[in-house]
Parts: structure tokens; C-alpha cells; sequence
């Protein structure tokens, strides 16, 4: 993202808040995504909780909360976590399981049909793949690790 290219330390740390708005609303946008292709029950309540909840983290944001500016690793500058940020990555790991484990349910129901089977498979090992990415989230505990997220989300 544009945020790699930056050398201000103050235009990177202004920056990095709004990287973050959408790093959050990855998970409830997938989560919404699986529950209607997969037509689960109750949909709309389910992904307007997840929403709620993940937006209680974005509304965070201004209050460096969820981050507390940016540290800089030799490659460029990363967000510094703040102490919201453990909470919702273990937020945000649960319910990627959640929504694999919806993939792996419906991809053994048997009434499924064969379209759909072979769509939530594609979908369901996509998300495997893109998920990968999200090991960049180490570089925020200041960890020198050269983040290789966009190999797994390009």
C-alpha cells in the first residue's frame, strides 16, 4: 500500500489510521460474504453483530487505542499496536475459524449441490490463501519481520 512508500514518520503515523479501517473490516466483510453465499440462517443479524462489533474497533481508532502511531523496520513504517489490538486479533482469528469451519460444514452436507459444492471449495481455499496474509500482523508487536502478506492477497 501507499503507506510502504512514505518516509515522513508523521505523514506514516497519520496515515496508518486509516490503513487500519479497512485491515478491521476485512474479517466482518467476509464473514458477511460466507453467511449469505453459504444462505445460512439468521443472516442479517449475524453479520450485523459482526459489524458492530468490528466497528467498536474502527470507532477506536481516533483514540489510539487500537494503534499508537508507527515504529519504523529497515523496509518501511509500521503501525505500533496499541492495547486493543491483541483483543481483536483473537477477535479476528475466531472468526476466520468460524467462517472455515462453515466452509468445511457445508462442503461435507450432502444436499449441497454440485455447483455449490465446487464454489465453496474455490471460495473456501481462497480465503485459506488470502488469510495467509495476515501473518503481517507480527510486524505491529515490533517484530523485524519483512511482511509477505501481498504474496498471499495478489
Amino acid at each position: 500500500g501507499i503507506i510502504y512508500n512514505i518516509t515522513s514518520f508523521a505523514l506514516a503515523a497519520f496515515l496508518v489510521k486509516f490503513v487500519w479501517i479497512g485491515v478491521i473490516l476485512i474479517s466482518p466483510g467476509v464473514y458477511a460474504f460466507t453467511i449469505t453465499f453459504l444462505e445460512l440462517p439468521n443472516a442479517r443479524k449475524r453479520i450485523f453483530w459482526s459489524y458492530l462489533l468490528f466497528f467498536l474497533f474502527v470507532g477506536s481508532i481516533p483514540f489510539g487505542t487500537f494503534s499508537v502511531g508507527v515504529h519504523q523496520l529497515p523496509w518501511f513504517f509500521f503501525s505500533k499496536h496499541g492495547p486493543l489490538l491483541p483483543t481483536f486479533l483473537v477477535i479476528f482469528f475466531l472468526q476466520m475459524v468460524l467462517v472455515f469451519w462453515f466452509y468445511v460444514r457445508a462442503l461435507r452436507n450432502p444436499s449441497l449441490s454440485l455447483l455449490k459444492r465446487k464454489q465453496a471449495r474455490i471460495i473456501f481455499i481462497a480465503f485459506l490463501v488470502a488469510y495467509l496474509g495476515s501473518f503481517d500482523f507480527i510486524t505491529n508487536f515490533e517484530i523485524p519481520y519483512y511482511p509477505l502478506g501481498f504474496l498471499f492477497i495478489s
